[in-house]
């Protein structure tokens, strides 16, 4: 069996939902940006910091191409960025099934502010830069993904979203 990959905006819940979908399926978790700053023994801002966004994208990709080679069906989170480069795209699809948590812009800007921690969003008005980014973005998370879950009801509980996955991933053949 194939693995699961997690992709989505800022703040979608990707963490949270990999965590819980990896957990309720017995499965090990891991966060490509994770294993990017251990390596680089850097935050994900220091890496944007010191050396630009495309050195960032760079090691994305290098790291996903590593996973290929992981053997142990996992769930894998990956960038918000990362589905934008059509390099990916195979490897994407060569991991495993791709589930895109979809978040309203208005809704990811309620949770960003409360922590505006990336440097991608810092200065300037957060509401101009998400609405942005997403309208840059969405396109490829749709074009990449085998399943497209709605993640836009706030007060729906992360088990929820996590059963429905399940469901979703028992009717597809990936």
């Amino acid at each position: 069996m194939k693995h699961i990959i997690i992709e989505g905006f800022m703040g979608s819940g990707k963490s949270t939902i990999g965590k819980k979908l990896a957990k309720k399926l017995d499965i090990p978790f891991l966060e490509l940006e994770k294993l990017i700053t251990k390596k680089m023994n850097m935050s994900a801002n220091e890496i944007f910091e010191k050396f630009g966004e495309a050195y960032y994208r760079a090691i994305e990709s290098f790291e996903l191409k590593e996973l290929q080679e992981e053997k142990v069906r996992s769930v894998i989170t990956i960038g918000g960025g990362l589905p934008t480069m059509q390099q990916n795209w195979p490897m994407l699809e060569a991991l495993g099934c791709v589930v895109y948590l979809d978040v309203a812009p208005d809704v990811l800007v309620k949770r960003l502010e409360k922590g505006r921690t990336h440097i991608i969003l810092k200065g300037g008005n957060l509401e101009e830069k998400v609405h942005k980014l997403l309208a840059e973005r969405e396109e490829s998370y749709k074009k990449v993904a085998n399943i497209t879950i709605s993640v836009t009801d706030v007060n729906r509980p992360a088990d929820d979203v996590v059963a429905e996955i399940e469901e979703k991933l028992k009717s597809t053949s990936l």
